[in-house]
């Protein structure tokens, strides 16, 4: 062979060489990164377990009871009695401010997230969950957006076997996702009652740079912050517009609550609210719930 044949030979070699170091670095490191993944999930799901064990003690009201909420034939009454009964329980909970609020405006977002809780899951009829939201001034998302990125087009094919059409209404096809979900979730996904002890509940104000982001948060105590914040908190599928883009500050208002599911375990659910800085008009913006893949079904809301 000659010499210029040796030479490119020898470049084709270390080529050859530097290429399987970097296949077998590569594989090495995505292995690391999987094993890595399994444990972060397997102690998420250790600990989501112990949470719920530690809620087990927790006084419950049910939801059926709240429905009625003593004045039965009376829905005006009955509602607003359940919507103070889980506005008490809101109230009780463990506050974690890092802005300065007043009393009236941290009753305000006391009032809505109970609001929120007694007309998802309290009320069965889902037509007047939407009445609700809409008549509170939100608005349904783009529908494009809606059939298309948050996957409603998809998921009704598989759900009911027929393609969704591009101008199905909202409302409507809001209810038969939700009509369907209570009716097929089983009882390890379906919300049925409300744990009332103060340490079932959580309040976290916060003031949010968007420019900056949110950052991390603890709750001061390593027992909060195992309780509301250790494990990964699932989103659910909102409808509704939520906190307009923008660079102008804003309160952030999160309140956690215990809720107990149909197989009798509580796990967590997180109700976010966002204020412009300096107002006390709180509007709901997300739904996340204590270690969703494995313990809960997607709630549309």
């Amino acid at each position: 062979m000659s010499k210029n044949g040796l030479i490119v030979l020898a470049k084709v070699l270390a080529i050859l060489g530097i290429a399987s170091a970097f296949v077998f670095y590569s594989c090495s490191n995505a292995r690391a990164i999987r094993n890595e993944v399994r444990d972060q999930n397997r102690a998420r799901e250790v600990t989501a377990y112990a949470v719920s064990e530690r809620a087990a003690g927790y006084e419950t009201v049910s939801f059926a009871s709240l429905a009625d909420a003593g004045h039965p034939g009376d829905a005006a009454a009955s509602s607003n009695a359940a919507v103070d009964r889980i506005a008490r329980t809101i109230a009780s909970g463990h506050r974690h401010t890092e802005v300065r609020i007043d009393d009236a405006c941290m009753q305000a977002l006391f009032r809505a997230a109970a609001e929120f809780v007694y007309h998802r899951f309290v009320v069965t009829d889902h037509g007047r969950y939407v009445d609700w939201r809409l008549a509170e001034g939100y608005r349904f998302r783009d529908r494009t957006e809606l059939y298309g990125r948050a996957l409603i087009g998809e998921d009704h094919e598989i759900l009911f076997g027929t393609s969704l059409a591009e101008d199905a209404p909202l409302r409507e096809t809001f209810v038969r996702f939700a009509d369907h979900h209570r009716g097929n979730w089983g009882p390890v996904h379906t919300p049925v009652g409300l744990a009332t002890d103060p340490k079932s509940a959580l309040v976290l104000i916060r003031e949010i740079d968007p420019v900056v982001g949110a950052g991390a948060v603890s709750l001061g105590s390593a027992e909060l912050d195992a309780y509301w914040l250790a494990t990964r908190m699932g989103r659910h599928r909102n409808w509704f517009q939520g906190r307009p883009s923008g660079l102008e500050r804003y309160r952030s208002g999160v309140v956690g609550l215990t809720l107990e599911h149909g197989d009798g375990r509580r796990r967590t659910v997180l109700i976010g609210f966002w204020s412009p800085a300096g107002t006390c008009d709180w509007r709901l913006t997300g739904l996340s719930q204590l270690a969703l893949e494995i313990s809960g079904g997607l709630i549309d809301y």
